[in-house]
C-alpha cells in the first residue's frame, strides 16, 4: 500500500496520509513518497491550495517507534524529514491547510505546524512525544515556541504533555475546532476563501511571514520592497484596480475548478519512491 495519496481537483489539491494500521506514522519509505509529491505539488502552477489530511482514526502518531526501535531509521531521515517540511513550508505560491482528527503527535504536530491554517476536529488531541513511549525526545522544536511561544513549546517537547482541541485552539496551535463530521466542509470553506486573494499578494506576502523570525530588518525591508514591486508590475494589480474603481468583485486569474458532478472522477495520483 502506497502511504501518501494525492488527489488533484485544480485549483485545489489533496494530500492524504496513508497509513491508517498505525495511524499513519512515518517510516523511511513515508517520508520519500511525501518529499516526491511535495516535489511535483511545488511545480504544479494548476494550483494554490493543497489540503493535507488523514486516513483513519488520527492524522498522524509520527515517527514509527517499531521502525526505530529495529534500527530501519537512521539519522539521513532526519533531515530528509526536516527538508520535506521545508519544502510543504516554503510553497510561496499556495495555501496549505491541515485538517487534523485524533492524533497529532510528534512528526504530525511538526508537519501541521509548516502549514498556513490547522482545522482540528473536536476529538484531536496533541503532543510533540509519543505520551507513553518517548523513545525519540522532542526535538523537531525549530517552529514549536514561534507558534507558542517559549514557555508551552518547553512543556510540549520537554514533557509528555498531551493537550486537547479547544486548549489546542487556545495556545494558538490550531485555528480552528469543529465538529469531526463538519471537518470536511470547513476545510473546503477555508481553500475557498484562500483563493479569493490575489495570486501575486499572497505568494509576496507569505514569502515575508516565513522568513520574517530570520530576517534582519535591512534585508526584510529589501524583500519587502521587491515584494510590493512584483505586486505593482503584477495582471493581479490591474484586475484590483479595475474592479476598485467600477466597485465590482476582482475576478483573479487561477484554474478553474473542475465540475463537482459527482459521476466526474477525482483524478488521483499515486507517487512511489
Amino acid at each position: 500500500m502506497v502511504r501518501i495519496l494525492l488527489e488533484k481537483a485544480p485549483p485545489v489539491a489533496r494530500v492524504i496520509f496513508n497509513r491508517p494500521e498505525v495511524v499513519n506514522a512515518t517510516d523511511g519509505r513515508f517520508v520519500k513518497e511525501l518529499h516526491a509529491i511535495g516535489q511535483a505539488l511545488a511545480e504544479d502552477k494548476d494550483l494554490r491550495a493543497i489540503i493535507v489530511t488523514g486516513a483513519g482514526r488520527g492524522f498522524c502518531s509520527g515517527i514509527d517507534l517499531k521502525a526505530v526501535s529495529q534500527d530501519e531509521i537512521q539519522m539521513p531521515w532526519f533531515r530528509e524529514w526536516e527538508e520535506t517540511l521545508r519544502l510543504f513550508e516554503t510553497m510561496y505560491d499556495k495555501v496549505v491547510i491541515c485538517g487534523i482528527h485524533g492524533a497529532c503527535i510528534g512528526g504530525g504536530l511538526q508537519f501541521s505546524l509548516t502549514c498556513d491554517m490547522r482545522i482540528a476536529a473536536d476529538n484531536a488531541f496533541f503532543s510533540l512525544t509519543a505520551v507513553r513511549h518517548s523513545i525519540i525526545p522532542g526535538l523537531g522544536t525549530f517552529r514549536l515556541p514561534r507558534v507558542v511561544g517559549m514557555g508551552r513549546g518547553r512543556l510540549l517537547a520537554l514533557a509528555t504533555s498531551q493537550i486537547k482541541a479547544r486548549q489546542a485552539l487556545e495556545w494558538g496551535l490550531v485555528e480552528q475546532v469543529v465538529k469531526a463530521q463538519d471537518l470536511e466542509k470547513t476545510l473546503n470553506s477555508a481553500a475557498d476563501m484562500f483563493l479569493q486573494t490575489a495570486p501575486t499578494a499572497f505568494r509576496e506576502s507569505k514569502k515575508l511571514l516565513v522568513q520574517s523570525y530570520d530576517l534582519s530588518y535591512e534585508q526584510f525591508l529589501s524583500a519587502y520592497l521587491e515584494g510590493q514591486q512584483a505586486c505593482l508590475a503584477s495582471s493581479d494589480h490591474t484586475v484590483a484596480s479595475t474592479a476598485y474603481l467600477s466597485k465590482t468583485p476582482a475576478q483573479y486569474q487561477t484554474p478553474k475548478k473542475q465540475s463537482s458532478d459527482p459521476s466526474r472522477p477525482i483524478r488521483k495520483t499515486r507517487l512511489v519512491a
